[in-house]
């Protein structure tokens, strides 16, 4: 059940990274974040080997200043970390 929200949380973040244009595709998203498309793509189905926290913490700093590492790990608190910097 915990791996199965976690990668809810993920597929959320991935979609409103899409949504906005900032990747179009799993395989942008593994290139930014210099993994490798697999190892993404597992993540995303929630594979534990492949989501876990140190590809939660590699996710969350791909994208500085935009999602919330407590949320992404424990879904705590918001996704989206506010605008301002200020947690």
């Amino acid at each position: 059940m915990k791996q199965d929200c976690k990668r809810e949380r993920l597929q959320k973040a991935f979609d409103f990274l899409y949504n906005k244009g900032i990747v179009h595709s799993v395989t942008e998203l593994a290139l930014k974040m210099q993994r490798s498309r697999p190892s993404v793509s597992r993540a995303l189905n929630g594979v534990p080997e492949y989501l876990n926290d140190k590809f939660l913490v590699a996710f969350s700093q791909t994208f500085v200043g935009t999602f919330s590492l407590e949320w992404l790990e424990t879904g705590k608190g918001e996704m989206l970390l506010p605008e301002d910097g200020k947690q």
